[in-house]
C-alpha cells in the first residue's frame, strides 16, 4: 500500500521541493512547513537538483531515526538519575 503511494506521488522516484512541502503540510498542518523544508533540502540534497532521490531521502530518515534514538536515550537516563 505505501509503496503505490509513493509511485503515485513520486512516479519518477525523487521528491520535489514543490511535492514536499504538500505533503508535509497535509501531514503537520501547524507545523512551520517553510523553514523545515528549506532545512532539509539544504542538508540532504547532495547534488542541488531540488530534488531528494532514492539514497538521499534514505539518509533523511536514517538521520531522523538516529536523533530519535538520542532524544529516547538522553530522556530514559534523565529518569534514572
Amino acid at each position: 500500500m505505501a509503496r503505490c503511494a509513493v509511485q503515485k506521488d513520486c512516479p519518477t522516484g525523487e521528491l520535489s521541493r514543490r511535492k514536499f512541502l504538500s505533503i508535509y503540510s497535509t501531514l503537520f498542518p501547524e507545523g512551520k512547513a517553510g523553514p523545515f523544508y528549506e532545512h532539509v533540502f539544504r542538508t540532504f540534497d547532495e547534488d542541488g537538483s531540488g530534488r531528494i532521490d532514492f539514497k538521499e531521502f534514505l539518509q533523511v530518515i536514517l538521520s531522523i531515526l538516529h536523533n530519535l534514538r538520542v532524544f529516547v536515550f538522553r530522556q530514559t537516563k534523565s529518569l534514572t538519575t
